[in-house]
């Protein structure tokens, strides 16, 4: 499992990449990520945002849909 201050930076990063439209090290960011950490809701909602502001639905969809506690954000990152 990862520390706070690596979900922290995970998710910073994952912020950034949408921001800046960069697909590549989005998925570059999802790719380091373990599985245990990937069950992290703040970082399985960012990893949903990125993936639904790079238009790739069903990446995002197949996170929203292992999520074990769906969160208000979630559900606002996968309909925005």
């Amino acid at each position: 499992q990862l520390s706070i201050g690596d979900q922290i930076t995970f998710t910073l990063a994952l912020k950034a990449c949408t921001k800046l439209n960069d697909y590549q090290y989005g998925i570059r960011i999802h790719q380091q990520l373990s599985l245990k950490a990937i069950e992290d809701p703040y970082l399985q909602t960012s990893l949903i945002h990125f993936y639904m502001q790079c238009h790739n639905i069903d990446q995002a969809d197949k996170i929203f849909s292992t999520m074990k506690n769906k969160t208000v954000y979630a559900y606002g990152a996968m309909f925005k």
